[in-house]
């Protein structure tokens, strides 16, 4: 603590020598040491950066007590605004010396990363698509498909049902199978939807750019679109991660529900595990099946929506959807356990 007091009559007797006396009834909390990233003053030594070429210039901060702010090099934004940063480069602040006095919200931020260059985009696009759906082809391949419990509720014997709901782990399981059946998928409109997008074409889906928690309503109407053929390709059904894509796992989303009002027809359910797979450390524990597994599947009687439901109906159909994915996951769970405990004992 002393050395840090130190510290700060030494840099308030530097910034008097300098004949920039600061205005002491001006000072707020806390002195900027640095400067903003548009206003730079001179200093007496070199500013600290922090790794990478992506972020400008550090902040330290130093409070009246001399207590250094840590936050500026760890990058522990807190809520607010930075004065003379690039998201709000109309607020200035007005410097004294070498310790700066400045006016307005103060915060302590790691500069703002840069986009990824476009030749970096360009060249992503370029390979990673192609590659990734030739890998989907070799990796689906190896795979043995098998359906469990009720065929009376599989798609096939319910035409009139063109929405379906399945969880985000069971991505993977299914990319192979249903490939050649005309699906529409929702896809994210970042950078990395952009890459999901070329992927899946390729391999024989249809991708629609939309979002389930941003562009919602853009996002339905661009799938129903998708479905009617008044983008010149009809699909002939709609696939919904019901929980996706950031969770929270296993909790239905209402983009489903809500696709079915539009279109008629109910929300059809199912879900595919394989029997032996890597688990990622994703917030749904995703699962990329092993080759040569067997991916098991369940379907679910289709929930039904009905045209004129209100949202408590929508909500009561949204539940009855998680629900029955839910019953569909245990029914695949409980069979793939009774399989290898069948194996264990045949051994």
């Amino acid at each position: 603590m002393l050395r840090a007091r130190t510290s700060t009559s030494i840099l308030l007797a530097i910034n008097e020598v300098c004949q920039c006396p600061p205005r002491i009834g001006a000072w707020p909390e806390r002195l900027l040491i640095y400067g903003s990233t548009q206003h730079r003053r001179p200093t007496l030594w070199p500013r600290p950066r922090l790794s990478g070429r992506k972020y400008g210039p550090a902040r330290s901060l130093i409070d009246l007590e001399g207590h250094v702010d840590d936050r500026a090099r760890y990058g522990n934004r807190p809520a607010g605004r930075t004065i003379g940063s690039r998201d709000h480069p109309g607020e200035q602040s007005h410097s004294h010396g070498l310790l700066g006095s400045v006016t307005g919200p103060l915060h302590a931020s790691r500069a703002t990363p840069r986009h990824h260059s476009s030749l970096g985009r360009r060249i992503a696009l370029a390979l990673l698509p192609p590659l990734g759906a030739i890998l989907m082809r070799l990796h689906g391949a190896t795979l043995r498909f098998q359906e469990i419990g009720d065929l009376a509720s599989h798609a096939d014997a319910h035409p009139e049902t063109r929405v379906y709901c399945l969880w985000h782990r069971s991505l993977m399981s299914i990319a192979y199978h249903f490939r050649k059946r005309k699906i529409a998928i929702l896809i994210s409109p970042s950078f990395d939807g952009e890459l999901i997008t070329h992927t899946i074409r390729r391999v024989g889906y249809t991708p629609v750019r939309g979002s389930s928690s941003r562009e919602g309503a853009s996002g339905l109407l661009r799938m129903q679109s998708a479905l009617s053929g008044s983008n010149g390709s009809p699909c002939n059904y709609a696939a919904f991660t019901a929980d996706g894509p950031r969770g929270p796992v296993y909790v239905a989303k209402p983009g489903g529900v809500k696709l079915a009002q539009m279109l008629g027809g109910g929300v059809g359910i199912f879900y595919a595990a394989p029997d032996r797979a890597w688990v990622l450390r994703s917030w749904d524990g995703f699962l990329i099946p092993k080759p040569f597994s067997t991916v098991f599947l369940n379907w679910q009687p289709p929930v039904p929506v009905a045209e004129d439901a209100g949202p408590a109906d929508l909500e009561k159909a949204r539940q009855a959807v998680e629900l029955a994915l839910e019953r569909a996951r245990h029914a695949v769970e409980e069979h793939i356990h009774r399989t290898k405990m069948a194996r264990q004992a045949a051994v």
